[in-house]
């Protein structure tokens, strides 16, 4: 047999089972077996790089989560606490209790310190009666050059404390009051003998026109010295003269036409003319070196609705509110006058009060908590 010859019957040996056909479909399902087995380990490795990623963005978004709780956290304290801060403040305090003064509109010319100048007309009153005669008043510290002198009754005496202080810290009786209240007829007739004696201009300088003089008001004098020995001397010229304007302000006394205040005042300096103004407005006026024109101005910045002026224990001049009066010292503000009568709030725990008008618009109130005694205060005459 060639090789060319074949058995017709004869097969390649196949491994396929017997009784087994391989379908075509089954060929095309196992031919990429191997390529599959492949492609399950590359989903495998996606799987586990998500989940990791899945992973690390969970605990991200956590911890974004748990920073912007604490923000949240932080933000709803601060506004709670700023609310609650709100409430604190909105919360009504205890209010001081106040009673109620009422003035009259009349009264805004009454009073220690009423403001008597060249814009500013004394309203004489149509009852004068608390004018006493010095002469029958006085005490054996001082002289009085006529016995028909007149000043206010509260004035005079509060003037025998002051000389009697005097005569102790000077050591000798010094004091003459040359000169007191003057009605209108009394200042005219001072003002045209003064034009008389030295002309008309140093009447203008020296002598206020007639109804608007300080001596109108019974709170003022001038004063001169005369020593036991008879011996006249000026004012400024006496050796005491300082002792003069520091006790004269613990007794409620100024010396009303300091040096260099003449703008204000328009009266030249006159060493021998006190005006009483009462304290502490005369331990104020003193300290901050004022005349009455500037300290009744000053006054006008303090109310009850805003500061007040204030001067505790030791003597030191400030501020407060109603809220922080001192428990022991003094306490001032201004009340603007109404157009009929004015109602006054004064504190219901002070322990004295004084209301006073200022001749113009309005009342000066000061206010006294405890006992007490301010300290010593020397009245600097500028000039």
């Amino acid at each position: 047999m060639t090789g060319n010859d074949r058995n017709p019957n004869s097969r390649r040996p196949s491994n396929k089972a017997p009784g087994k056909s391989v379908s075509e479909r089954e060929v095309y399902k196992s031919a990429p077996s191997r390529y599959r087995k492949r492609r399950s380990g590359v989903n495998m490795a996606l799987v586990l790089i998500t989940v990791l990623l899945t992973a690390a963005l969970a605990a991200s978004v956590i911890h974004i989560a748990k920073l912007s709780k604490s923000a949240i956290d932080d933000r709803r304290d601060s506004i709670e606490e700023a609310i609650n801060s709100e409430k604190d403040t909105m919360s009504p305090k205890p209010q001081v209790e106040m009673i109620t003064v009422t003035a009259s509109a009349e009264e805004v010319h009454r009073g220690d310190l009423i403001l008597v100048n060249y814009e500013n007309p004394y309203v004489f009153p149509e009852d004068e009666s608390e004018l006493v005669t010095v002469y029958e008043h006085m005490s054996d510290d001082y002289r009085v050059a006529y016995n028909t002198f007149l000043l206010d009754r509260d004035v005079m005496d509060v003037f025998n404390d002051f000389a009697a202080a005097l005569r102790e810290a000077a050591g000798e009786r010094c004091l003459l009051i040359n000169s007191t209240y003057r009605s209108y007829a009394d200042q005219e007739l001072t003002y045209n003998n003064y034009v008389t004696d030295y002309g008309e201009e140093a009447a203008r300088e020296y002598v206020s026109d007639p109804g608007y003089s300080e001596h109108h008001t019974g709170l003022a004098m001038d004063l001169t010295i005369l020593l036991d020995d008879g011996t006249y001397q000026k004012m400024a010229d006496y050796e005491h003269y300082d002792v003069i304007n520091t006790i004269c302000v613990e007794y409620g006394f100024i010396h009303r036409y300091p040096a260099t205040k003449e703008g204000y005042t328009h009266i030249a300096h006159e060493p021998w003319h006190y005006r009483y103004v009462g304290v502490p407005h005369s331990y104020v006026i003193s300290k901050e070196k004022y005349c009455l024109e500037e300290y009744i101005a000053f006054t006008k910045n303090y109310t009850l609705e805003g500061k007040l002026l204030s001067i505790d224990a030791s003597g030191t001049v400030g501020e407060c509110t109603v809220d922080t009066m001192p428990e022991t010292g003094y306490v001032i503000y201004y009340v603007p006058a109404g157009e009929t009568e004015t109602e006054l709030k004064i504190p219901a725990a002070a322990d004295s009060y004084s209301v006073s008008g200022n001749n113009s618009d309005g009342f000066v109130i000061s206010v006294r908590f405890g006992e007490l005694t301010l300290p010593e205060s020397s009245f600097a005459v500028v000039g």
